[in-house]
Parts: C-alpha cells; sequence; structure tokens
C-alpha cells in the first residue's frame, strides 16, 4: 500500500472550449511515494520506486462524470515525489493508476485490461505500466489546503528467481508461462476506484494463461539466477495447481507446483524455481526441444496441413490426375487453389500481394475451404519458410497451419 499525499491549488480555467468544462479547475497534484509502493520504475531490491517521465493519472470529482487527465511534471521523472498538472472539473475525490483514455465515466466500474501476454522491458524492471493502483480521497481536503488520497495496488506482481541447470547452460531463454486451470489470470475487468478496498472483477472467458517474453535476449549460465517479473488476478487459491512453463531455443522447462498461499491484491510473490532442485525433487522437468525436422522438410506436396502436432496431418493436398489446381493473379493479390471433385473439396489460398516475397518475409493469407461441414474463410498472418524453384512453403505459426503452393502454373 502506498499513501499519497496530493496538494492542489486551482485557477480559473482558461480552456478553449468553456461550454463544455464549466466550473473546471486546472491542478497541480503533488504525489509522494514511500518505499513500499510499487509504482513506476522498480529498484533496490523490488522496494523502492520512483516516477518515470510521461507518467499519467486518471482523476474523478464523482462517481459519474469525464475522468481528468494528470501527466507528471518533468522534473519529477526519477523521484520518488511526483508533480501532476491536470484539468478537472469539481473537486478530485477518486483517483488511479495509469490513466487510460477508454477508462469510461463510471467511476464505479472503471474499464480496463491486464494483457495476457506481457513484456518485460531490457534492464529487467517489471513493465509498471501494468501495476494498477487507485485511491479514494481522504476527507477534509480542499483546493488550498490539498488532497491526500490512499493508494493500494489492485494486482498481484510476481517476482520469478529462474535458476538454470547444466543442461540449460548456453541456452536462450525466451519466454515464461504461468497457468491455473480455471481461474482467470489476464484479461478485461473493471475497478470500482471509490472503494478503497476495492478488488478488481474480471471478465468471465478472460485468460487462465499469462506469458512473459523478454524485450532483450537473455542467455542462461548454470546456476546464475533470472530475474522475472509478472502482473495477474488476485484469483489464485491456496492449493491452486499452477503449471509454468520457461521456453528457451533449446528446451522447454515445465514445472507443476501447488499455491502455497491465497493471492491478495497488493502483494508481491516470489517464484523461486531453482531448475536443479525441482527436477532431483520430481516436480520439473527439462524437454529437449531442439527441432529434428520441420514440417516443410517432411512435405511437399500442394494443399494445407494441420502442423500442431510432432508431424504434419494433411488437410486438404492435391492428388495427381484426380485433383484440379488454379494459379491466379491479380494487381494486389494471387491466389492458388485445389479442387477435389470426388471428395468435395475445395481450398483457394490467397495472398494478400500480387509480388510474392522471398523466404522469412511476411505475408497475409486468406483461406477459403469448402468441405463436408460447409464453407469458410479464415485469415493467417503468415511467413514464407521454404521455396523450391516455384514450389512455395509458407507458416501461419499461431494458427497451426501450413500452406503450400506453387507461383505459376505447371
Amino acid at each position: 500500500m502506498a499513501l499519497l499525499l496530493a496538494v492542489l491549488s486551482g485557477c480559473q480555467n482558461a480552456g478553449k472550449d468553456l461550454e463544455k468544462l464549466i466550473d473546471s479547475q486546472k491542478y497541480t497534484i503533488f504525489v509522494s511515494l514511500d518505499e513500499d509502493a510499487a509504482k513506476t520504475t522498480l529498484d533496490a531490491g523490488g522496494f523502492i520506486t520512483r516516477w518515470d517521465d510521461g507518467d499519467q493519472i486518471g482523476v474523478y470529482s464523482g462517481n459519474t462524470g469525464t475522468q481528468g487527465l494528470f501527466t507528471l511534471v518533468g522534473e519529477s521523472a526519477g523521484s520518488t515525489d511526483g508533480v501532476f498538472k491536470g484539468s478537472l472539473s469539481g473537486a478530485p475525490q477518486y483517483a488511479y493508476y495509469p490513466y487510460s483514455s477508454t477508462a469510461g465515466t463510471n467511476a464505479k466500474a472503471v474499464a480496463l485490461n491486464l494483457p495476457a501476454a506481457q513484456t518485460q522491458p531490457v534492464g529487467g524492471q517489471p513493465d509498471m505500466t501494468l501495476d494498477v493502483k487507485s485511491g479514494v480521497v481522504i476527507s477534509g481536503g480542499s483546493a488550498t489546503s490539498g488532497y491526500q488520497f490512499n493508494f493500494s495496488q489492485r494486482l498481484v506482481l510476481l517476482h520469478f528467481v529462474f535458476t538454470p541447470n547444466a543442461a540449460l547452460s548456453g541456452d536462450v531463454l525466451s519466454s515464461i508461462s504461468m497457468e491455473v486451470s480455471g481461474k482467470v489470470l489476464a484479461g478485461d475487468y473493471t475497478l470500482d476506484v471509490t472503494n478503497g478496498a476495492a478488488v478488481p472483477a474480471f471478465a468471465s472467458g478472460g485468460a487462465s494463461k499469462v506469458t512473459l517474453e523478454f524485450a532483450s535476449p537473455v542467455t542462461l549460465s548454470s546456476g546464475t539466477p533470472v530475474e522475472a517479473w509478472m502482473f495477474v488476478a488476485p484469483t489464485v487459491a491456496s492449493g491452486d495447481a499452477i503449471t509454468i512453463k520457461a521456453n528457451t531455443d533449446n528446451h522447454q522447462v515445465l514445472v507443476n507446483v501447488n499455491a502455497s498461499k491465497a493471492y491478495s491484491t497488493g502483494y508481491r510473490y516470489n517464484m523461486p524455481i531453482d531448475v536443479a532442485a525441482l527436477v532431483a525433487a520430481g516436480k520439473a522437468s527439462v524437454i529437449d526441444s531442439t527441432p529434428t525436422s520441420t514440417w516443410y522438410d517432411v512435405v511437399s506436396e500442394w494443399g494445407v496441413y494441420d502442423i500442431s502436432g510432432a508431424s504434419p496431418v494433411a488437410v486438404h493436398s492435391y492428388v495427381e490426375f484426380q485433383d484440379q489446381y488454379l494459379v491466379q493473379s491479380t494487381a494486389s493479390s494471387f491466389t492458388f487453389g485445389i479442387q477435389s471433385v470426388l471428395r468435395g473439396y475445395v481450398s483457394d489460398i490467397t495472398l494478400g500481394t500480387a509480388i510474392i516475397p522471398g523466404v522469412g518475409k511476411s505475408v497475409n493469407v486468406t483461406y477459403y475451404r469448402v468441405n463436408d461441414s460447409g464453407a469458410s474463410t479464415t485469415t493467417h498472418s503468415c511467413t514464407i519458410v521454404k521455396a523450391d524453384g516455384n514450389r512455395l512453403w509458407i507458416e501461419a505459426t499461431d494458427d497451426n497451419l501450413g500452406f503450400i503452393i506453387n507461383k505459376i502454373a505447371e
């Protein structure tokens, strides 16, 4: 919990649109952070925090109404004491960090989002823009005497300390993920900033898995810890089964443990992952993920393939002397199609460009399919992974699909 002192001084608004800013005041807010606050920059072992240049908070004067945007004054950057300036119609009553333009006008249900895909910035710091906090003004404040807010953190900060074993030495760590089946860890939620003890209300259907990637490569050395930080919803109960995965360029570390305690809003939890110790205790395994062969080394017939498993499976592939194919170009696209009359299948693979890029380049693909279930159209972000003469192998990794097409008619 962080205690924030906000001293506001008002003056008449000199804004351009006076009709929309009736009774609006311009305020300067002085915000002081104590050593236990978790704000925009975390240092000194994860306890001392400082404001960053460009920090913004949202402020409400009542349960409903337009929120005010307050921005940190540049001179305050790097300090534990922040000075914010902005405009608000009415006396400040509720505030939250960080400001969102889509938060809405209802202070009892501020609309926010915690992404399931998070990135740790260069330098090993958490992404503190995800560290949502809110505060309710303490009674007795005024525009002349100032306003005091008691800010509390609303999410959970996980501090992973990943210590690789000898098998991982030299690997490049790409991501760490945590999954709790049946629990919402991230997604859209609302926050009642009028309640000093509010807990985020996450929407059903949110993500049960949060994945943290690293903005800069992390090369592992046996026995040398790596810090990683992740924000999650306070929904984990004591005893919940937790699955943690760490992915490198050559291995996957799979850890299965149970939560030792319930996660509470505003707390930081240490998550030690000593791979050697966990493997010895039977709670972790290190799996060799170095590919022996890729799907595009295994199949070469035109068509569409499911590449989610260890071996590619044909969804619709061309059969010589039975099927027909087409190659069609327009000014803005290229289509390769397969028609299987006997099987009642049609697949049209359309690239969103008339000039087909080379290997390693990105391309958008529209996949039109007709089968026993009817017709469907899907779109995919793809990469051209192989070329052999006029034949191209195109991969939609996120959708586990592989396409093989020909650039010209044979």
